[in-house]
């Protein structure tokens, strides 16, 4: 049995269900999906020049695909494709698996039997807008947030980009395809599975890097195999 390691291990396409990903069965493949891909991504970036705003395309390098909001998503995939927004679960270009979240689609950056989803949220003031529609504003991959979701992408690819910010983090259960957010109490609910690294934890200091090193050492004691 494989365990799984890395985006290469799944059928590139887009996905209905986590149920259709796991067996490897896109509804859209090929060149049909490299396509729509394409179109899902405005912006690109090249790994031999980390310059956001005047960026090569390769196709050979991962990066982060979304420059839309839910209602620009919801109207390309429509009109380009015939596909319902809320009928995607997700999709895997190859590089990097993209769940969706909150009605857009954001990476997973770690994999195993838990995999880490970073949610990439713009920083903009939500005094320039309308209180009521601040969150939705602030959420939005649109706008200057696609410049703030690529330099984080690159710090989790291992770039500095000198951008100090925050991401809301998720878990994806690569057994139930269940996500829930990353946090203190969803990994020690996870940790009490064994008993040794639940003790562990509790009696440290925590942080996202203790999380990232606990959530770290479960997944290689319990490798995910499929």
């Amino acid at each position: 049995m494989q365990v799984v390691l890395t985006a290469a291990s799944f059928e590139k396409g887009l996905y209905s269900d986590f149920d259709h990903f796991l067996k490897g069965k896109p509804f859209i493949s090929g060149w049909k999906f490299d396509s729509l891909l394409y179109q899902i991504r405005d912006a690109t970036f090249c790994k031999s020049d980390i310059s956001w705003r005047n960026a090569s395309y390769d196709d050979k390098d991962p990066f982060y695909p979304c420059n839309k909001s839910e209602t620009d998503l919801k109207s390309m995939l429509g009109t380009s494709a015939n596909i319902n927004l809320d009928s995607v679960w997700g999709f895997n270009d190859g590089h990097f698996i993209y769940c969706k979240i909150a009605g857009n689609f954001y990476p997973v950056v770690s994999i195993g039997g838990y995999a880490i989803i970073n949610q990439y949220k713009s920083l903009k003031s939500s005094k320039l807008v309308n209180p009521e529609k601040a969150e939705l504003y602030n959420n939005s991959p649109a706008l200057d947030a696609q410049d703030y979701a690529r330099k984080e992408f690159a710090k989790d690819l291992g770039y500095s980009t000198g951008h100090q910010s925050k991401t809301n983090r998720f878990l994806l259960s690569m057994e139930t395809g269940s996500i829930v957010k990353f946090d203190d109490e969803t990994l020690a609910a996870i940790l009490k599975k064994d008993a040794e690294l639940y003790q562990e934890y509790l009696n440290i200091k925590h942080s996202p890097e203790i999380n990232n090193l606990y959530l770290y050492k479960y997944n290689q004691k319990y490798p995910f195999e499929y």
